[in-house]
């Protein structure tokens, strides 16, 4: 995933809610966070941990596919063991943080 696309991953978190009609006040507290810290993820103020994005996809009933550009070629990751999922996805955090810290 490039830079550029982190943008739309917060922008599709914020869509996933808005269309459910949840505001940020329920979301964050079904999600047990602060309602400042879900707004930040919606605004890429700053990047959910690992867990935490897990618990989004969960909460909105989502694949991690859903957050990739439609017609981007992926590796189809759906049938792979959680162990296996989570470390790809450490790789993908530290990416995003590299990238998110390059920013500031």
């Amino acid at each position: 995933m490039l830079e550029g696309d982190l943008n739309d991953v917060w922008r599709k978190i914020k869509k996933l809610r808005t269309n459910r009609n949840n505001s940020l006040t329920d979301a964050a507290n079904v999600l047990s966070i602060g309602i400042s810290t879900l707004s930040e993820y919606e605004n890429d103020v700053t990047c959910p941990t690992l867990p935490r994005f897990f618990s989004l996809i969960e909460f909105y009933h989502v694949t991690e596919n859903y957050f990739y550009p439609q017609g981007e070629e992926i590796i189809n990751i759906s049938n792979f063991s959680i162990p296996h999922k989570k470390k790809i996805y450490a790789i993908i955090a530290a990416e995003i943080s590299e990238n998110t810290m390059n920013r500031k």
